[in-house]
């Protein structure tokens, strides 16, 4: 396990966070589903690159992987980011938000994380940057009735709806964190610290 200790490059990934994307990230549109049944969740995958647009990406992920709507909002923003200056690692946006989504560089490790510690139910993600109805859109215009088949993700009075529920001991081995009270404070800062590496 990596133990997040290293204070300056903690302290830069916080200063990142705060400096340029806290902004820029609220101006995402984001649309969050909870999908117990795992063949439309398969249907999904199979199809997914006919669900992506360039101004959207749509993603799915174990719900108890993912600590905070702010965590699936950086990964996306951060997605947008690598594309723009060209430090994508993937040649699709869906599957660089994976790697951010998971604060990882290889897909194969993220792939494999999802495989031992994820579970069902499953979000559907759908991230927009600017475009508030493209996602309506993107759902119609390929039929993706997600709304009839899942569950809407919605909050109760400004509380994050997945931040309650973490499940720590998958989220500290995807993660590898040890020893910090703030899960969510560490996975983001995980996951922002990919722009260091990059």
């Amino acid at each position: 396990m990596v133990r997040i200790a290293n204070e300056t490059v903690y302290n830069e990934a916080l200063g990142i966070l705060e400096s340029e994307v806290i902004a820029i990230i609220n101006e995402l549109t984001l649309k969050v589903f909870v999908c117990h049944d795992q063949e439309l969740v398969n249907s999904i995958i199979d199809d997914i690159e006919k669900y992506q647009t360039p101004n959207c990406i749509l993603q799915v992920v174990p719900r108890n992987l993912i600590v905070s709507e702010r965590h699936v909002k950086l990964a996306a923003y951060l997605t947008f980011r690598a594309f723009e200056k060209e430090r994508n690692i993937s040649r699709k946006k869906y599957m660089e938000m994976l790697l951010y989504l998971f604060g990882e560089r290889q897909i194969g490790k993220v792939i494999e994380k999802m495989r031992r510690f994820g579970r069902s139910p499953y979000l559907v993600i759908v991230a927009c940057r600017g475009v508030a109805n493209e996602i309506t859109e993107i759902l119609r215009r390929n039929n993706l009735m997600l709304e009839h088949y899942c569950s809407k993700l919605k909050s109760r009075m400004g509380e994050d709806p997945l931040e309650a529920n973490i499940d720590i001991n998958a989220v500290r081995n995807v993660f590898e964190i040890c020893g910090t009270d703030d899960i969510v404070k560490a996975v983001l800062c995980k996951v922002s610290s990919l722009i260091l590496q990059a």
